[in-house]
């Protein structure tokens, strides 16, 4: 067994000093950040942008789209206002709006696959039988095959 002391999980992340302790109090701060501005935002912008910084003079907020950064610069007096009094810091002055679409992950689209008229099967097919290379013949003949039965003359 090491001689290194065995610290706690609780211990690491109340620690002001340490780096998780700093990320678990920004984490906070940003939790806190986020609850406030949703109190001032109406029910269609909830959830549509958020905090993503809260620093000493300038918090940054992520919208969705273009459209719902432009609908929150028109309230961003009224959010400043609303930021400094509940996240207790008069020197909040700017507001910095980002926009940053969310992507989802989506199928590709489907492509019907390609299909061999009858005309070309019959062209390829020719071609297959005036050949002296037997591989190519045989490789002629399989896609002259792809046809349809539909689309065969």
């Amino acid at each position: 067994m090491s001689g290194v002391p065995y610290i706690s999980v609780r211990q690491l992340l109340g620690n002001a000093l340490s780096p998780l302790g700093r990320l678990t109090a920004a984490s906070r701060r940003l939790g806190l950040a986020n609850q406030a501005l949703d109190e001032i935002l109406d029910e269609p912008l909830k959830g549509r942008v958020c905090v993503a910084r809260a620093s000493a003079g300038t918090v940054t907020l992520v919208a969705e789209s273009p459209a719902w950064s432009s609908r929150i610069r028109y309230l961003t007096p009224q959010i400043l206002d609303h930021l400094r009094r509940r996240l207790e810091n008069p020197r909040l002055s700017k507001v910095q709006i980002v926009t940053r679409p969310t992507i989802l992950p989506s199928e590709p689209p489907v492509r019907p696959r390609p299909r061999l008229s009858g005309r070309s099967a019959g062209l390829i097919e020719s071609v297959a039988r005036s050949t002296d290379n037997p591989a190519l013949a045989r490789a002629l003949m399989r896609l002259s095959g792809r046809v349809s039965d539909q689309d065969r003359d």
